[in-house]
């Protein structure tokens, strides 16, 4: 088991590294854009490659990649889930950036009708081109079914290689 770290990746993402070994983390997690904003930005390469090389100067274990808590991709309002729809592609594109083991997000909550679930896959769908049974599968679940929960969902990325 690694035991890591919430860490600001303000510098950019190497100093994250840099933050999480000065903690004595074996793991570190990181919000990929201010966590109560919208406005967020792709990592450049240059900072891709400076966090691979801090990553490995260091021997850090596994990365994790939090989403921002605005998401709601089970919202009704269209609007809203747009925005949470491009920012999760946002950090799901980070995290492939700096092969992270996972992206962490809370789904978000129905306020009105059903509960998200019948929601939240089409949107998942679209953004990873998989499906996820929200049923089955619990690190992939995208709401509690409880109205107004606020559950996290850990989408778990599947790459081939290192």
């Amino acid at each position: 088991m690694h035991i890591g770290a919430h860490v600001s990746p303000a510098g950019g993402p190497a100093k994250a590294v840099e933050r999480g070994v000065e903690a004595g983390a074996a793991a570190i997690q990181i919000f990929n854009q201010s966590p109560r904003m919208w406005r967020g930005r792709d990592y450049t390469p240059d900072e891709v490659a400076a966090f691979h090389a801090a990553r490995e100067q260091h021997d850090m274990g596994p990365v994790l990649i939090h989403a921002v808590y605005l998401l709601n991709c089970a919202s009704q309002d269209t609007e809203l889930r747009a925005k949470s729809l491009d920012s999760l592609k946002l950090a799901l594109r980070d995290g492939d950036a700096l092969h992270a083991h996972a992206v962490v997000l809370h789904a978000g909550s129905a306020k009105a009708g059903e509960v998200a679930p019948a929601r939240c896959p089409p949107a998942s769908d679209r953004i990873t081109g998989r499906r996820y049974d929200c049923r089955s599968r619990p690190r992939a679940s995208c709401a509690s079914p409880a109205r107004r929960s606020g559950h996290e969902k850990t989408a778990r990325r599947q790459r081939a290689g290192p």
